[in-house]
């Protein structure tokens, strides 16, 4: 009986913590909004903006000058943005994990603070980011390829996990960058090659070989992309078996990510 209530307290616990803090994450989350639009002239405007100018710029380069899915028109710039939407919601806060606890070095010197917390603000950004993204794509859609499928109403359900393994990611990487200062690069060339082994700008069907599809498939940000679409047109995806397996790595993996931080962060004031 121990044993099962510690499995099930070692998965819940970056849960349980985040919601005993809920006022203080509240406001985190609050100030990271407001700090990423302060000062900008359009403000607000660029969470719709953003994905509409970041669209337009890889349909004209991969689906124009490069040809990719001319025949399909914007179709294929429909399915693009859902591959887009997904790889931001993963890359978005893993692409500033590094930096979260080296940029604060008051919260770990000066303050009592609890240290956990400081990736889900980034989280919830990309959250947002995703929110707004999602809504655009489904107008989209509706307006130049047709009625999306009822099944795109689980869209959601696709990018929690992404999310999800983003913030454990995140653990990860913030207690990694107090202690190795070039993670931060690291990562950027990581993500910008992780970019193109997604099918972001291509889809498992371009995959022909059997083998290669089952290596692609083992990338679990291909199975969201590829899941998503399914849902957003009401085609054959990867399966929820896929889908399911992945939710529930993402679990295990966030517990894994919290606990790795919570061991390490207690050296951190040591080097910062």
């Amino acid at each position: 009986m121990n044993t099962v209530r510690g499995i099930f307290s070692f998965f819940l616990a970056p849960f349980v913590s985040a919601w005993r803090r809920r006022q203080v994450l509240r406001e985190l989350s609050i100030r990271e909004i407001r700090t990423t639009f302060t000062g900008s002239m359009l403000g607000v405007s660029w969470l719709v903006l953003q994905p509409l100018l970041t669209l337009t710029v890889y349909a004209l380069v991969f689906g124009g000058l490069l040809g990719f899915g001319r025949d399909r028109g914007m179709a294929f710039v429909s399915q693009m943005f859902v591959g887009l939407i997904v790889f931001h919601a993963f890359s978005e806060p893993v692409s500033r994990a590094s930096r979260l606890v080296v940029s604060r070095p008051n919260y770990v010197t000066k303050v009592v603070f609890p240290l956990d917390l400081l990736p889900w603000p980034t989280v919830a950004l990309a959250a947002l980011h995703a929110t707004i993204s999602t809504v655009l794509l489904l107008v989209m859609h509706t307006a130049f390829v047709g009625v999306p499928a009822w099944t795109a109403l689980a869209l959601p359900l696709v990018l929690l996990p992404v999310l999800l393994l983003g913030l454990s990611l995140s653990w990860v990487l913030a207690s990694v960058g107090v202690y190795v200062r070039d993670t931060q690069e690291v990562v950027r060339v990581v993500l910008q090659l992780l970019f193109f082994l997604c099918p972001v700008v291509w889809t498992l069907a371009n995959v022909e070989n059997e083998l290669h599809r089952s290596l692609v498939l083992l990338n679990p940000l291909a199975i969201a992309i590829e899941s998503a679409r399914s849902l957003l047109t009401g085609t054959e995806g990867p399966g929820a078996l896929f889908l399911l397996a992945f939710a529930a790595a993402t679990l295990l993996l966030a517990a894994i990510g919290h606990a790795f931080f919570r061991r390490t962060q207690d050296g951190f004031a040591d080097v910062l």
